[in-house]
């Protein structure tokens, strides 16, 4: 910790306080979190030894290993491994509160705001405008912060960048044109707005709809030469080349099949004629007792994310089985 003080030019003392007050932790306190997670990780995806993993992150002892363990993820490394190996880690699985606090050193007009009253509050106002932006909240453990006097009229969501170029990634929840106008000249990092006051939005954006459909089930023929399947783990050299430059979580996950084998509530397919040329990853998605039963994430090679691939915006509609 004196290295790296020395290297940001502050005392060792003075340091420590500087990086609480912008990430939430002691310098200590965080590279024990990072430890931890590290394990929880290897835990989940490997079939290392336990006291490697315990040696491999730091710990001499595995009593002081799974003491930490327990405290930050409420189990032993051992009941997490029996719990979590072969399914879909989640990334609230993961989360830290650090870009929360990185943001609010950014932004120092703008406060904390409680994100399971705000779910509550946006599934009672319009749970078929909001639901799918809800779910993703609780998925993602999304921070909630604003600088106006109720949340519910609007508020940013901060969370883990998916480029290394930012510290973190910024959604706009507002329907006030002044509001959203406000804050896109003065927050960093929007990547995503969720309004009505489209003529506030900047002429270069585009329009992504995330919607429920609550029709009946529709048969889309394919097209010629097309089929779909189940991904599997020796698909990666083609999904790597779908996804480009692009490294979220959902990226990782197609990219780590095998970690996930187990979990059949996540269904992931691929469109393929020659090559892959579309991802379909479905999940069951609740929170606060909504639900999404088919939550469906269609993803196109980067730069055709606007592809006329399939008619009817693309609805795919899968079933529980894994029958199409």
């Amino acid at each position: 910790m004196e290295d790296v003080a020395l290297h940001a030019g502050f005392t060792t003392n003075y340091f420590n306080q500087v990086f609480a007050a912008h990430t939430g932790f002691s310098v200590m306190e965080y590279i024990r979190f990072e430890r931890l997670r590290k394990a929880a990780r290897q835990l989940q995806a490997t079939d290392k030894d336990i006291l490697d993993i315990v040696l491999d992150n730091g710990y001499e002892t595995h009593e002081g290993f799974t003491r930490s363990f327990k405290q930050q993820y409420g189990c032993t490394p051992s009941e997490f491994r029996e719990k979590k190996k072969g399914f879909h880690l989640c990334w609230k699985d993961m989360a830290d509160p650090t870009v929360a606090k990185w943001f609010l050193a950014d932004h120092p007009g703008f406060r904390p705001a409680d994100e399971q009253i705000l779910i509550d509050e946006l599934l009672l106002k319009d749970p078929h405008r909001y639901g799918y932006l809800c779910v993703t909240i609780n998925t993602l453990a999304l921070k909630a912060v604003t600088d106006l006097d109720n949340p519910a009229k609007g508020f940013v969501l901060v969370g883990d960048a998916t480029s290394q170029d930012h510290p973190y990634e910024v959604s706009l929840v507002c329907d006030d044109k002044d509001t959203v106008a406000r804050w896109l000249k003065s927050v960093n990092c929007v990547t995503a707005i969720y309004t009505d006051a489209e003529d506030a939005v900047p002429d270069h954006a585009s329009v992504r709809k995330e919607y429920m459909y609550l029709g009946d089930p529709e048969v889309v023929s394919l097209q010629e030469g097309m089929i779909i399947r189940p991904l599997t783990s020796k698909d990666h050299d083609q999904i790597r080349q779908l996804a480009g430059s692009r490294n979220n979580g959902l990226i990782q996950h197609l990219l780590h099949l095998e970690q996930s084998e187990k979990d059949e509530n996540t269904l992931e397919y691929g469109v393929f004629t020659d090559h892959l040329l579309a991802v379909a990853v479905c999940a069951p998605e609740r929170v606060h007792g909504f639900a999404l039963n088919d939550c469906i994430v269609i993803l196109f090679p980067e730069g055709e994310e606007d592809s006329n691939l399939f008619p009817y915006n693309a609805m795919i509609l899968f079933r529980s089985n894994k029958s199409i």
